[in-house]
């Protein structure tokens, strides 16, 4: 027999059983085959987070649908995350303004890199404000003309 990790011929005198006719060559090779093997809990919070997010920006849209649209869209789409969609969702909801309440994944598939872009700016604009240095000695200088309150953005 063959060890499930590496290949290497054993004996079933002289392997370690990791499942019912399943062997390893040694203790090694049994937790890397253990651990190449385990149920990936990331993946399954990240589904769980985008369903919840999406209960709370579309309560009433027809869940059943959106599981198949989202099974579409990963197959469609395998480089696109769960993290992802979500943050897209909320992209479009916040920063573009659209509704999504009747169809949260309609748009995500055209703006998903856009998305991507945008939170890649918005976390290295906060990366690059508190990384940089405030001297004591510079001052803030605000000046305010309340009298004209026609002309603000003249």
């Amino acid at each position: 027999m063959k060890c499930r990790q590496c290949g290497k011929e054993i004996t079933k005198e002289n392997s370690i059983q990791i499942k019912t006719r399943l062997y390893a060559c040694s203790e090694k090779c049994k937790q890397d085959y253990e651990k190449a093997h385990a149920p990936q809990d990331n993946v399954d919070n990240g589904r769980k987070m985008l369903f919840d997010y999406i209960k709370t920006v579309a309560p009433d849209v027809n869940f059943r649908l959106v599981g198949i649209q989202l099974a579409n869209l990963m197959k469609e789409y395998p480089d696109m995350t769960y993290n992802g969609i979500a943050y897209t969702i909320k992209y479009i909801k916040n920063y573009l303004g659209l509704d999504v309440s009747e169809t949260p994944l309609g748009l995500v598939k055209y703006k998903y890199d856009e998305a991507h872009r945008y939170w890649q700016w918005r976390t290295t604009a906060k990366k690059s404000i508190k990384n940089t240095p405030i001297s004591d000695d510079e001052q803030t200088v605000r000046h305010s003309n309340r009298g004209d309150i026609d002309n603000v953005f003249v």
